[in-house]
């Protein structure tokens, strides 16, 4: 009996860690992207400029209204 779910158990561990390790795989593409991106000349002022043209007004836009709810209707 035993040796009947070995294969099944074996599977499904194998199966397990594909999932585990999806994750990181994505992570460390990306950060090699980001890698790539940077070690070319004036990258890193683009991306300095891009990040700050759409990410710091969001992040001030959140503030604004964090600090005046009543402003939003509530």
């Amino acid at each position: 009996m035993d040796n009947c779910l070995q294969p099944v158990l074996t599977a499904a561990w194998q199966k397990r860690i594909d999932v585990l390790f999806w994750s990181n795989k994505k992570k460390l593409s990306l950060n090699f992207d980001i890698y790539q991106l940077t070690k070319r000349a004036g990258a890193v002022e683009i991306l300095l400029a891009f990040s700050s043209f759409f990410c710091l007004p969001r992040a001030l836009t959140r503030q604004a209204t964090a600090a005046y709810p009543h402003q939003n209707g509530a």
